[in-house]
């Protein structure tokens, strides 16, 4: 029953479409609030709309590893709950792309006036930074 109800929305509604257009609109998004601090040698979008990733890359100062424990935290703060990838749903409106986003935009905005200022990053954790799981001998 719950698959033909699946499949009944899939054909009655424009789940793909919507699913497509929201990612693409946070892509964007996303793509465009990293131009706006000039932090592209920092961060950038990959994948497809419907699943996305923020790719964060090692600085001279601090492993990519460090500045994503600084994103998770701002994110969580905000009540973002994510680990770096978009996984898209029907569910998600509009509304839900934009506070993404306004989460990302102040992210960006704190990591750029860190570096800017030439503060340690590691000063604003308010945890221990993230390690790898496993490690290459």
């Amino acid at each position: 029953a719950a698959s033909y109800a699946v499949l009944n929305k899939l054909q009655k509604e424009p789940v793909l479409a919507t699913i497509e257009k929201h990612g693409q609109m946070l892509m964007d998004g996303l793509d465009q609030l990293i131009k706006k601090y000039d932090l592209g040698d920092v961060f950038s979008v990959a994948g497809y709309p419907v699943w996305s990733f923020f790719i964060i890359n090692d600085t001279d100062k601090n492993t990519a590893w460090e500045i994503k424990s600084l994103y998770l935290q701002e994110m969580f703060a905000q009540g973002i709950l994510c680990i770096g990838t978009h996984s898209l749903s029907y569910a998600h409106k509009e509304h839900d792309i934009q506070l993404v986003l306004e989460a990302y935009d102040l992210f960006l905005k704190k990591y750029k006036h860190i570096t800017n200022q030439g503060d340690n990053l590691l000063d604003y954790l308010h945890c221990e930074p993230l390690e790898p799981l496993f490690k290459v001998r």
